[in-house]
């Protein structure tokens, strides 16, 4: 044989595996993530400001007793209205829980850090005593 028609033999044998090993991905499955808890009121606040407030495209909450902390992340063209954005959607958290102190927040580490209390909460067993001081100094980060 011919050089050149090896180099398409070995071209097409190629190209064929790739073809077959990038058909045969894992089926993505949807994966439930710790932020979707057991907790009613917290998935309750999740989605109602997820669905109520088109700006916000992740929310993230904890309850604890009489206190409701929630973030959310906002749509990278919504930044300009940010005051709007945080009126609006403590508004709707108020409304749902007018007995509870509600926090909220737009702010990026605030989010990440309620996701991460939230994921170790639903890994571990934390004690009152920890759980309380982290959520003390979210709040910090909330005021300041």
């Amino acid at each position: 044989m011919k050089k050149s028609s090896w180099n398409r033999y070995f071209l097409l044998l190629v190209s064929t595996i790739i073809l077959l090993l990038s058909g045969c991905g894992e089926e993505e499955t949807e994966e439930v993530t710790p932020t979707k808890m057991k907790n009613n009121n917290v998935n309750q606040a999740e989605q109602l400001m997820e669905e109520k407030v088109e700006a916000i495209t992740e929310a993230v909450a904890i309850k604890e007793g009489e206190n409701l902390y929630a973030a959310a992340d906002v749509k990278h063209t919504s930044r300009f209205n940010l005051e709007k954005i945080r009126k609006e959607a403590h508004s709707l958290l108020k409304k749902r829980w007018p007995n509870d102190t509600v926090r909220f927040s737009t702010d990026k580490k605030v989010v990440l850090e309620l996701r991460k209390l939230k994921e170790d909460m639903a890994q571990t067993k934390m004690k009152k005593k920890e759980k309380i001081k982290r959520l003390n100094n979210i709040e910090d980060l909330m005021k300041g």
